[in-house]
């Protein structure tokens, strides 16, 4: 997020992180049932659009909203799925998101 920051010109990216962390949770909790305003049900992978919509409905830009699901998106990829891909296809790289031993 930090390194498309300037281009798009954005100050605060709490909004960013924000919707990260709303994206890894609806996928980590899939089976949630949720319901926004008493009307709308859906489930939690779902969250993310719909807050988006509502930002959009509201009038506020997206941008800042989609580079957070899009960075929720990596992060959820290269944390979750890919290392289950690498084991089963015998990659030898199985965890890009790893911190260094010392």
């Amino acid at each position: 997020m930090l390194c498309f920051a300037p281009f798009l010109k954005l100050n605060f990216l709490g909004s960013s992180l924000t919707f990260m962390m709303l994206y890894v949770w609806g996928r980590r909790n899939e089976h949630v049932q949720m319901q926004i305003f008493g009307v709308l049900n859906f489930t939690a992978p779902y969250l993310p659009l719909v807050m988006l919509l509502l930002s959009a409905f509201l009038g506020n830009s997206t941008t800042i909203d989609m580079l957070g699901i899009i960075a929720g998106h990596c992060f959820y990829f290269f944390e979750y799925v890919y290392p289950k891909v690498a084991e089963i296809r015998g990659w030898r790289i199985k965890k890009v998101l790893e911190p260094p031993e010392v």
